[in-house]
């Protein structure tokens, strides 16, 4: 019977800041760690797919990794798309940023379309039924997604799902406000909680309870309390 070994192979560095004198200089250094970060799954020789939903961060991926593979930076022959769509709502369908992508690239993409695909379907298979798995919501798009990558032959699929909070588009600013607590930045975690609520227009200490020391109780008791305030 095979044997498997796990090992960690990176560690995030905490503490470590980055300073620039010039604002150049911080565009810079991300643009470099961008494309460094889409190069590093573009490196097996077999077409590489990507999900488009026209937003900023897959948009980006997308854009950038065709340059990649233009200048022959990359394994992969080709990058193809796939993008799930929608006729019955349009705001929801997000086509009309999709197509300028495709225009971009002079290249159209494979659309999945929600009506055929439906998001919180059924599951028919039991075993996935029991697994804690958050695509278990959308299994049906992503069966449709896989069908896609096994007919393209890819088996490398680019996202930018994160983009948002890793760049600030997402405004939760609990993770970062965790770790000042952890790191016993106290200081700072007061200047930026007390902007956080001035911001959100919430009590200090609301906030500091319910998006900072709260959600670091146990689920039981984040569930107890939860209860009693809903009462």
């Amino acid at each position: 019977c095979r044997r498997f070994r796990e090992r960690q192979y990176w560690c995030l560095k905490r503490g470590r800041e980055i300073r620039y004198q010039k604002d150049q200089d911080y565009e810079e250094d991300f643009k470099r760690h961008f494309f460094e970060a889409v190069r590093a799954p573009l490196r097996y020789d077999l077409p590489v797919m990507a999900e488009l939903s026209g937003g900023l961060d897959s948009s980006s991926i997308v854009c950038v990794a065709d340059q990649i593979i233009a200048a022959g930076q990359a394994r992969a022959p080709r990058l193809e798309t796939v993008s799930s769509v929608s006729g019955e709502s349009q705001q929801s369908d997000e086509r009309k940023f999709i197509r300028l992508v495709e225009e971009q690239r002079s290249r159209m993409g494979h659309h999945v379309h929600e009506e055929d695909y439906r998001f919180l379907s059924p599951v028919i298979d039991t075993a996935a039924s029991r697994s804690l798995n958050p695509l278990i919501l959308s299994v049906n798009y992503h069966d449709r997604v896989h069908e896609i990558m096994s007919k393209s032959g890819a088996r490398v699929l680019l996202s930018g799902q994160g983009g948002d909070q890793i760049m600030g588009g997402a405004s939760d600013l609990a993770p970062q406000l965790g770790d000042l607590l952890l790191q016993c930045k106290f200081r700072l975690l007061h200047k930026q909680l007390k902007a956080w609520s001035k911001e959100r227009k919430r009590s200090y200490f609301d906030l500091l309870w319910q998006r900072l020391l709260l959600p670091m109780l146990s689920l039981k008791v984040q569930a107890k309390f939860n209860s009693e305030e809903a009462k």
